[in-house]
């Protein structure tokens, strides 16, 4: 699957080992390696079904704001946006159409 970023920020926090740094080795490891496995997924769908990703925990954030969260730990998430190809909004609600997301936000605490 395709990965964009929302802002350049958010590209340089990710795949940089500088914009890294600011995050515990351990949740380095764990960023680099969701976005490894959002690479290799087909599409979304994949992400809900992987068996060997359990603790991805890929789950819609209520409010209507078609945001999906993925977790990096017990404390921090990646929040991403599927990114509609064709101009079909009905790709939404069918996650197997899905083949890019947007990383609109980095590992955020979010307690």
């Amino acid at each position: 699957m395709e990965i964009i970023f929302a802002s350049s920020r958010i590209a340089k926090e990710l795949n940089s080992e500088k914009g890294l740094k600011q995050y515990p080795e351990k949740i380095r490891k764990t960023i680099r390696n969701r976005l490894v496995q959002i690479q290799a997924a087909e599409n979304l769908n994949d992400l809900f079904i992987h068996p060997f990703v359990p603790r991805m925990n890929l789950h819609k954030l209520e409010g209507g704001n078609d945001l999906y969260a993925i977790n990096v730990s017990d404390q921090h998430r990646m929040i991403l946006r599927p990114v509609i190809q064709d101009h079909d909004s009905e790709s939404l609600e069918n996650p197997c159409t899905i083949h890019c997301v947007e990383i609109v936000e980095a590992a955020i605490d979010y307690h």
